[in-house]
């Protein structure tokens, strides 16, 4: 039996993810049921954890925890709750779904800093764009108006998410990285098919609330228009959260490190819950424990620090 974890690090926080009670071919297992493109030589043997890491990394649930309550990793969205029958086709895309909305965010959380963020919202006037209803027709109009920014903006970002409007036209939700200086009618006159609004994110909090909007709007047409689609466009070059596991050989020096800079900090990480997994990797002793944990600690000398959009 062997002790793994995963580090899933970001600038503000980091996830970790243990494994208690693997057969020591855990590398291949995960990759080949969980899809992970790394695995260790076949000789490779897990290196022993220490009592006081253990102890760290696997805590007993607290006494006041509430057994029956789901935790937030357990939470299906109404929309794939209603639309799973148990086939494993809609199984599988509500887990892409999960998956999709976890990425946004930490693409947003990690790409983006107030007070230079904009909020953009953008329509169709059906006067002076055709087939503003048809997703491809207006994912081109999109496209064209993004060229026509990088034009006249140097270090130009975005993330951005489509919905229909009750006249069943799409239109676009846009968290990007224009300060102040960028005038409504000057991202209007950039847009020219229809109505742009723009909001200006001076607090986090505002920050936070937009990209659950923004989350909420990328739901709302997943499980009716978006199969088969990607859910959000992005600009190339954003930053995505660093994954560092124990098991890789590679990385398993530097995860080692980064855990042993939470585990001696003042953030102690915390439990989210910790659960038993029955049969779900094909090891020979057919159980094994996972355990979730968060540390507020992250390492924001591993990303680079949020740029603005100049004028040329």
């Amino acid at each position: 039996m062997a002790e793994h974890f995963k580090l899933e690090i970001t600038n503000r926080s980091t996830k970790i993810t243990t494994w208690t009670g693997v057969s020591d071919d855990f590398a291949n297992e995960y990759k080949e049921r969980l899809g992970v493109d790394d695995s260790l030589p076949d000789d490779y043997i897990p290196a022993p954890m220490s009592d006081a890491l253990k102890t760290v990394l696997n805590p007993p649930p607290p006494e006041n925890a509430d057994k029956d309550k789901p935790n937030e990793n357990q939470i299906v969205s109404k929309s794939s709750a209603k639309k799973n029958d148990g086939k494993y086709a809609k199984y599988n895309y509500a887990k892409r779904v999960k998956k999709r909305r976890s990425t946004f965010r930490t693409l947003a959380y990690i790409n983006f800093r107030t007070p230079n963020v904009q909020f953009v919202t953008l329509t169709f006037d059906t006067r002076i764009f055709d087939n503003a209803n048809d997703l491809q027709t207006c994912h081109k109009a999109f496209q064209k108006f993004i060229k026509r920014i990088r034009h006249q903006y140097d270090d130009f970002r975005y993330l951005a998410v489509f919905s229909r409007q009750t006249n069943k036209n799409w239109h676009y939700h846009m968290i990007c990285n224009f300060d102040e200086t960028v005038s409504g009618k000057t991202i209007h006159d950039l847009w020219t098919y229809g109505i742009v609004h723009n909001t200006v994110l001076t607090k986090y909090d505002e920050f936070d609330t937009k990209v659950s909007y923004c989350i909420d709007n990328m739901e709302s047409v997943s499980w009716d228009e978006l199969q088969g689609e990607k859910g959000y466009l992005n600009s190339k070059g954003l930053q995505n959260k660093i994954v560092l596991r124990s098991w890789n050989e590679k990385e398993a020096d530097m995860a080692y490190e980064y855990l042993r800079q939470i585990l001696q900090s003042d953030d102690i990480p915390y439990p989210l819950h910790s659960v038993n997994k029955k049969d779900k990797l094909p090891s020979p002793f057919k159980s094994y424990d996972i355990n979730y944990l968060v540390s507020h600690k992250g390492f924001a000398e591993l990303f680079d620090p949020p740029v603005v959009a100049k004028k040329k």
